[in-house]
């Protein structure tokens, strides 16, 4: 067995490196660690510094959250790169299937997912409208679209997306949306699987597709005249009913007993679709910092078990 990394897991832990503790043990856990370099992007060294070697820390500064994926994709050593979230945990198996991928040539893949916590009405209404298509029951093979993160692609991608990268990466799925421009196929992965989880709480739910929402919608407009962008404002309602009709559509699919999700699936809809107006007049200068608050989420241990006892 080749005992050198092929993989490097970016894993952002922008509240210091103790509060993902739950990711990086998933990480450590995986059946074919041996495979895995994990570079956990801190703010500052922790005071315990952890003698695995699989796990290294990158100090990020003050870095914004795109900037220090960039900083993690430059430090990386291996040619394979996940940008992981810190609240989304693989299975075991992930590596070892991402690896039997990668043999067969495949260059950019994507994993299967769940709800981690969906006994919360509005976690998993939040998680279906961010990551239905990749909801488990999904069929593997070729596919049209990847999320934005917990994608595994080989760095030559990324270099080639030079010299825009810095501001695709603001908005991980911009990035994945200009590969696929540039005729780059994925593939999804059905048997590598990981947990996504979301807050449990509404109104902080609320002000993350709001922070979301005005980040796509400067994006998205980013080189429109300044008096451009007031028309965007046209668009809103198709942008959440787009929303709202992916969000419905995957909860009947994977999920249609939990009757009390529409509810908050059709509030957050509309929360997107607003906010992208308000992010296309403010533009990308003045929201680019709430992309840290509403991607820095890690999942704690407590939250684990009690999904844990849901399922």
């Amino acid at each position: 067995m080749d005992l050198t990394p092929q993989i490097t897991v970016i894993l952002p832990a922008m509240l210091g490196a103790e509060s993902i503790t739950c990711a990086i043990e998933a990480w450590l856990a995986q059946t074919r660690c041996d495979a895995l370099e994990i570079l956990v992007l801190v703010p500052s060294l922790p005071a315990h510094v952890s003698l695995e070697p699989k796990l290294r820390f990158l100090v990020i500064g003050d870095s914004l959250l795109h900037e220090a994926r960039l900083l993690g994709i430059a430090a990386a050593r291996t040619e394979y790169l996940i940008i992981a979230e810190d609240h989304c945990l693989p299975e075991p198996d992930w590596t070892a299937h991402m690896l039997a991928r990668l043999s067969e040539g495949h260059r950019m893949l994507g994993p299967a997912l769940r709800s981690g916590n969906p006994q919360t009405a509005i976690c998993l209404a939040s998680f279906l409208i961010g990551y239905g298509e990749w909801t488990e029951p999904v069929p593997g093979g070729a596919v049209t679209v990847l999320p934005g993160h917990n994608i595994l692609l080989h760095r030559s991608l990324l270099e080639s997306l030079q010299p825009t990268l810095p501001d695709l990466m603001i908005v991980c799925s911009m990035m994945v949306k200009a590969l696929r421009a540039k005729g780059q196929a994925f593939y999804l992965e059905p048997a590598a699987r990981m947990r996504h989880y979301d807050i449990p709480s509404w109104w902080k739910t609320f002000g993350i597709f709001a922070m979301v929402g005005t980040n796509f919608g400067a994006q998205r407009t980013r080189s429109w005249f300044p008096g451009l962008r007031f028309l965007y404002w046209l668009a809103c309602p198709l942008i959440a009913g787009l929303h709202l009709r992916r969000g419905l559509y995957h909860w009947w699919r994977t999920a249609r007993t939990s009757w009390t999700v529409p509810f908050p699936m059709i509030c957050l809809g509309v929360i997107w679709g607003v906010s992208e107006g308000i992010g296309a007049v403010l533009g990308p200068r003045q929201v680019v910092r709430w992309v840290g608050a509403c991607e820095i989420k890690p999942v704690s241990a407590q939250t684990v078990r009690e999904a844990e006892r849901y399922r």
